[in-house]
């Protein structure tokens, strides 16, 4: 069928779901045939219509030797479905079978900072579930995840003029969710965004006293800037510089900016994106984009962006908002910010800041490319797990076998995929057994991690006496 047929038809999928036959032999499980597939010419990336490929399938369902399958064929492991959700969202869950489909997705470049459409990264939606699979959300750090990553949820729904004015029936907003919470970030964003921060719930409370009940002493201090700016501006004749529209507008533009980018470079008719465009091409873009502007704001956001420009306006100034809107109602203000050098004062003297200075103490990482590996490939000091190889339908904890001999489960099981784990969390654990395995490999005892840190080291840090014990008969 496949030298006979239509052409390309090992590719084509069907019309309702968009499955191809690659996504039926991820679901089954079926080695032989997609390797046979495979060797046909099928495509490893085909995505059905809500953007999933085969190996996001397999990976969804625990299918490790398929997803190494499929990786070993090319697949690429950085494409995203219809959510925007890469391939380890699917590798979210508590099974070993699952946390070994992460670790064959992370050794082909996955991206662990993936951030879905819905703005949740999925290291976030890992550490939601790290009470059930914690050692996956410790791989993914150790690969890279950005331990700062946070949901931008709250910054899309403003984009598309949420109504934060909403309460539930228990008569909390959701200012008083994120005061619960200690969420200050999120607390000074609804305050910003309209949130009443002196509405009472049901029971009487406002949210700065349930932050107050909570122990949030960060979220207090945001909720009691958010009372005193709502009173000052809730006088007669006081007018607030930061314009319920104007910080919609804001929102609204951070969030469409890829697209609003495009129709200024196709308005100017320019092969490469523009910087400035005149007044006339500014409004008409935002009015066909549907902006949440009304014509005298418009007038207002023109005339602030003009001035000493000719009647020119910068698209990059726009999106950053500091022309209409203070620094800290604009959305790089919650953005992690880096210190900046300071040039010392002339002669040595200037103001210096009470209390103790705190000196800043480096941290020495082993460099890649001095680092020792294994033959596979991976660093040395990633050792391979101890798995118990029994069948635990016959025996387990409870039920041991009476004689090694008894358990003959090594001849109708499969062996177990090899997994790695860092030699000093084994220290840390108390995992003798996975340490007993690697020695045996002659793996020396004063292997070295990125951080330079011994077994020894890592075991006096935690204060084994057993394991610190325990490694200095071997050599130490």
């Amino acid at each position: 069928m496949v030298h006979v047929g239509v052409p390309n038809l090992i590719n084509l999928t069907e019309p309702s779901k968009g499955i191809g036959v690659l996504h039926l032999t991820s679901i089954s499980n079926h080695l032989d045939m997609t390797e046979f597939l495979l060797s046909l010419g099928a495509q490893p990336d085909v995505q059905d219509k809500r953007g999933r490929t085969p190996a996001m399938l397999a990976a969804e369902l625990g299918h490790d030797a398929m997803l190494d399958l499929l990786t070993q064929n090319h697949a690429d492991m950085k494409l995203l479905d219809e959510e925007g959700k890469g391939v380890l969202f699917y590798c979210i869950s508590p099974s070993q079978r699952h946390a070994r489909c992460l670790q064959i997705a992370l050794n082909f470049n996955a991206d662990v900072n993936n951030v879905s459409h819905a703005g949740k990264p999925v290291f976030l939606f890992a550490c939601e579930l790290a009470d059930q699979c914690e050692n996956i959300g410790i791989r993914m750090l150790e690969s890279g995840a950005d331990p700062n990553a946070a949901d931008q949820v709250l910054c899309v729904l403003s984009a598309y003029r949420a109504d934060w004015s909403l309460v539930c029936v228990e008569g909390n907003s959701p200012l008083h969710m994120s005061a619960a919470g200690g969420h200050a970030e999120c607390c000074r964003f609804l305050a910003q965004r309209g949130c009443n921060p002196k509405l009472k719930n049901r029971v009487g409370l406002v949210p700065r006293l349930l932050a107050k009940a909570h122990g949030h002493k960060t979220a207090l201090k945001e909720l009691q800037k958010a009372e005193r700016a709502f009173a000052k501006f809730s006088k007669p004749g006081m007018v607030n510089p930061n314009q319920p529209w104007a910080v919609k507008l804001h929102d609204w533009s951070r969030e469409h900016e890829e697209a609003l980018r495009i129709s200024f470079q196709l308005a100017e008719d320019s092969e490469a994106s523009v910087e400035n465009v005149s007044r006339e091409t500014f409004a008409h873009v935002l009015q066909e984009h549907h902006a949440p502007v009304e014509q005298e704001h418009m007038q207002k956001i023109v005339a602030a962006h003009e001035k000493k420009r000719n009647d020119v306006i910068n698209i990059t100034d726009f999106f950053k908002g500091l022309q209409y809107l203070q620094k800290t109602f604009v959305l790089s203000s919650y953005e992690l910010k880096t210190k900046k050098k300071t040039k010392g004062r002339k002669g040595g003297k200037g103001k210096r800041k009470k209390g103790n200075s705190v000196v800043p103490l480096p941290i020495c990482t082993l460099p890649p490319d001095v680092m020792e590996k294994r033959q596979d490939g991976g660093p040395q000091f990633m050792i391979e797990s101890y798995q118990p190889f029994t069948d635990t339908k016959r025996f387990d904890s409870d039920c041991p076998p009476a004689h090694p001999v008894e358990d003959d489960s090594a001849w109708y099981l499969d062996e177990p995929q090899k997994i790695y784990t860092n030699i000093n969390r084994c220290v840390r654990t108390g995992d003798f057994e996975s340490l007993c395995l690697a020695f045996s490999q002659r793996l020396s005892v004063d292997i070295r991690d990125r951080f330079y840190k011994t077994p020894l080291m890592a075991a006096c840090s935690s204060g084994s006496y057993d394991m610190a014990e325990f490694l200095i008969t071997l050599g130490y």
